[in-house]
């Protein structure tokens, strides 16, 4: 559980502070950004969709997210 301490991450090539043990999926629900719509990486590796709710995020991680994009 945290206890209200930061870590500092890379997201796209950007520093963001986030707290301690956040998941992957709590990152996205703060960014409002839906897990069925995007692909990560987390420190050069691709993350399972089934598994972002187990990710815990550590200082220093280097994530891409991209978004997918509907249309026709």
């Amino acid at each position: 559980m945290s206890d209200g301490k930061m870590i500092t991450i890379v997201a796209n090539g950007k520093p963001r502070t986030v707290r301690v043990d956040c998941s992957l999926v709590e990152l996205l629900s703060q960014w409002r950004l839906r897990p069925d719509m995007v692909v990560i990486e987390r420190n050069g590796e691709p993350v399972p969709r089934a598994s972002l709710g187990e990710v815990r995020l550590r200082d220093g991680d280097r994530l891409e997210i991209a978004q997918m994009v509907g249309g026709g």
